[in-house]
């Protein structure tokens, strides 16, 4: 490595895993899609806060990032080349100052970071000092925080450590509660979750327990009720000393109800009983990274004023903020970090549920931003060219042999889309979503049925390797009849069968290759790729599904993008469909096919009940699923797993020659062993399997009858509601029985919506109330975008009317050039500008 270049990282690994999908993709075809990679320098940044990095490796990165989008085609080709060779390990010479000053000699073009909405959204990065010193006169909230009184550079540089840098920083940290100590309240009154002043004569105090839970209690009284005060934190002699029996103090804090009781964790003391008023309302801040809430408030009180006397531009249209009659920026702002000394209750409860004014200003922007960045997505895809996939004489025959059954109407209706803009020279791009067993292959196997008709190959990805062989076998099965030539291809198929398969896409001798992330190896070719279809599409990333598409034709010198069909078995609620989705057609499997017989779910004590139910399910020689939430035994989870559970049930379970009637499935097993287990259980050898989530999505057993879940309170509703869709698929009844470990009370309340009903969409509501969109979609992956003042959930209505906004802006002015769409405009590239450039990658 040569002297210039940095030395070796430890997080290379890391930074190269995050930054090279979007730099290889645009450095393909000798840098085609350069135009499309936006928002590097933030991207950048953003990693290595994340990563953490040494110094000579982070300079370098950070030299060639900064002013890439204000750079021309050729300093952009070198600089993404730089990125590579720095993030693979090449030795290379440094790139010239003169990039970087190309880059940014122009004030009229600034490079917005790339980020996504978090507790600290909206920090512009301006490139040039002229730019700096426009945008400081005009928007405080990119001022530095040194502009603040009583914030000099040391105060400065601890804030910064903690990613507080400009007044927006501080003023997007929005308080976590407030207090009100303008009067005394009696215990009777107290509400949940606020936090107030009373006062009492101290009953009852002194130490109750030992080790880490040994805390000072003390119940107070002041003739309308009871309060207890607990301390975990504490001086002995000191609380003793001020809370002895029969003193009178004032206590104020948060109140937390449980069971009618109330109680303050660690409330601030005075003695005697204030009669008069101990303060206004105040804002009450999160500790960060060890900054006390009290420091952060005096910096948000100073950066208050700050806006009052300059207030931000808004980045809202003022049409907009007066047809929603929301207040301004700097109005919502300062009504949540400075309450009104007069706010009544009701306004302040508003503040503490975060359902007042301000608040729904903020969630309101945040989802229009949103909402606005996923038109202009959309908008963008249909300007890429795609092959006509046309009807052909004769379809409709071929549909009757290739699928030997009656679809139902959903699925008719579901297909007729498809088909309809397969027929599009534009590129398909639709969600189809349909509960478990809803037949969405069926739909999957028309359209590829069209595409090979139409002349052109069909690439099916799945993430696993046991449901791309599940697709394989479905796709061959149904496909042979039709002529369709079905292979599959995943990380275990061997080097001499992957070469002969890879050599068969290559000469068109393959309709459909069902596989995994193998499908996007750069070995992997082919001759007319028309129409690509991902199943359980939130496990893969965009930058994945944009690799595969871009294997696309080129016809008579043009490259064609090919249809994308993206399928998930988890019914998506309509927020979602809005927002993470917001990009994509829809449609739904709304209709289970005929023979699909009702599944009942019970909660059952524990397993010894569930063995019997597994006994009487064999003696009817059907099958049963025992799912495990771990693999191993962990020592921070006290859950059964699925090895120790299989060893307890191969002992239970003996035939009547004795041989074991009980096999285990996991995904750490080798590709055979779990081909070999599956076959076992599908043919009858093994009628009981034991699994982790594996078995989750795509096993079709009809004889399996029965599904058994333990420790089932650590799965979401919507996959447990996935695992009970592995039975049912035949003509037995059958049941799904949920065996909790200590699960409290609201964990059985949760496991009840199982009980109550079927209905995959209704659970899939009640999952996203109850742990919100990241866990009901999984990682970021996903697509999800992170959301600081709105949920999903709870502004589900508000998602609707942002989004109706939205699309009226973008209708109108798609460039958001108009002076109105300034504002709106830096908020969607600064949040949104890797979505935008995977415009294509659905």
């Amino acid at each position: 490595m040569t002297s210039t270049e940095p030395a070796d990282d430890p997080h290379r690994e890391a930074l190269a895993k995050a930054l090279l999908p979007p730099l290889v993709f645009a450095s393909k075809d000798d840098f085609k899609l350069i135009d499309r990679l936006t928002g590097v320098d933030g991207l950048v940044d953003s990693v290595l806060e994340t990563v953490g990095v040494g110094d000579r490796l982070g300079r370098a990165l950070r030299n060639a990032a900064t002013g890439f989008d204000a750079a021309d085609v050729d300093s952009k080709r070198a600089r993404v080349t730089r990125m590579l060779e720095l993030l693979r390990g090449v030795p290379v010479t440094p790139v010239s100052p003169a990039l970087t000053t190309k880059a940014t000699s122009s004030s009229t073009k600034t490079a917005l970071p790339l980020t996504t909405m978090e507790a600290k959204p909206r920090r512009p990065a301006p490139t040039t000092k002229t730019t700096k010193q426009t945008t400081e006169a005009t928007d405080p909230l990119t001022w530095p925080l040194t502009r603040l009184k009583g914030v000099g550079p040391l105060k400065a540089a601890q804030l910064h450590e903690r990613g507080l840098l400009t007044l927006g920083d501080v003023l997007f940290t929005l308080p976590r509660t407030y207090e009100d100590r303008r009067e005394k309240r009696n215990i009777r009154e107290v509400e949940d979750g606020l936090l107030t002043v009373v006062a009492g004569t101290v009953q009852i105090s002194g130490i109750v327990g030992g080790g880490r839970g040994r805390r000072f209690e003390a119940t107070i009284d002041d003739g309308t009720g009871l309060l207890r005060l607990v301390f975990f934190h504490f001086k002995q002699g000191e609380l003793m000393a001020r809370l002895a029996r029969g003193s009178v103090v004032t206590a104020s804090g948060e109140v937390k109800k449980q069971q009618g009781r109330a109680t303050m964790m660690h409330p601030r003391l005075t003695s005697g009983d204030k009669a008069t008023a101990l303060g206004g309302v105040s804002a009450v801040y999160p500790e960060i990274k060890g900054l006390h809430p009290l420091e952060l408030a005096r910096v948000a009180a100073a950066a208050v004023d700050a806006i009052t006397t300059t207030p931000p531009p808004d980045p809202l249209p003022a049409s907009i903020v007066a047809a929603m009659k929301l207040p301004t920026l700097a109005e919502a702002l300062t009504s949540l970090h400075k309450p009104a000394a007069d706010i009544d209750v009701e306004s302040l409860r508003a503040l503490v549920e975060r359902r007042s004014p301000g608040h729904t200003r903020l969630a309101f922007e945040e989802l229009f931003v949103l909402g606005t960045a996923i038109t202009l997505r959309r908008l963008a895809q249909g300007v890429d060219p795609a092959p006509p996939l046309a009807r052909v004489d004769g379809e409709e025959e071929a549909a009757t042999r290739l699928l030997p059954f009656s679809l139902t109407g959903a699925q008719r209706r579901a297909s007729a889309e498809v088909l309809a803009d397969l027929a599009k020279a534009t590129p398909m791009a639709r969600l189809l979503q349909g509960d478990v067993g809803a037949g969405k292959t069926a739909v999957a196997a028309v359209a590829a049925l069209r595409a090979a008709r139409a002349g052109f190959q069909t690439a099916f990805m799945a993430p696993t390797e046991i449901l791309a062989e599940q697709h394989g076998r479905t796709l061959k099965k149904i496909g042979f009849a039709a002529g369709l030539r079905v292979e599959v291809l995943t990380g275990s198929v061997g080097k001499k069968a992957r070469n002969l398969i890879e050599a068969r896409l290559r000469n068109r001798d393959i309709d459909i290759i069902v596989g995994t992330q193998a499908l996007l190896s750069e070995g992997v070719t082919f001759a007319k790729l028309g129409l690509c279809i991902v199943d359980e599409q939130h496990r893969f990333g965009v930058v994945q599904r944009a690799l595969l598409r871009e294997k696309g034709p080129v016809v008579d010198g043009t490259n064609l993008t090919p249809h994308l069909l993206v399928m998930t078995a988890t019914p998506i609620p309509r927020s979602l469909t809005l927002t993470v989705y917001g990009d994509l057609s829809v449609s739904i499997l709304d209709e289970l096919p005929p023979g699909r017989t009702p599944i009942k779910t019970h909660i059952t004590p524990d397993m010894h009940a569930a063995v019997d139910v597994i006994r009487q399910t064999l003696s009817r020689d059907e099958r049963a699923f025992v799912v495990y939430p771990l693999i191993d035994e962990s020592e921070k989870l006290d859950v059964m797993a699925a090895s120790a559970g299989f060893e307890d049930l191969r002992k239970t379970f003996l035939r009547d020659d004795g041989v074991e009637d009980v096999i285990l499935l996991h995904g750490k097993m080798p590709t055979a062993d779990k081909d070999a287990a599956m076959t076992a259980f599908s043919r009858g050898d093994k009628r009981v399997l034991v699994s982790t989530t594996v078995i989750e999505v795509g096993v079709d057993v009809p004889q399996a009858s029965l599904m058994v879940i333990v420790n089932a309170e650590r799965f979401g509703l919507a996959q447990l509601h996935q695992l009970r869709g592995r039975v049912g698929r035949g003509a037995a009844v059958s049941t799904c029985l949920l065996v909790p470990g200590d699960a409290g009370h609201d964990a059985l309340e949760r496991l009840r919506t199982l009980e109550e009903t079927t209905d995959g969409f209704r659970i899939a509501e009640k999952d996203l109330e109850l742990r919100g969109a990241g866990d009901v979609l999984g990682t970021r992956q996903s697509g999800l975008p992170t959301l600081a003042f709105s949920d999903f959930f709870k502004h589900a209505k508000l998602i609707e009317v942002a989004r109706g906004y939205a699309e009226d802006v973008v209708g109108r002015d798609p460039k958001l050039q108009l002076p109105e769409h300034v504002g709106l405009r830096r908020l969607v590239r600064e949040r949104y500008a890797d979505r935008l450039m995977l415009t294509s990658a659905g």
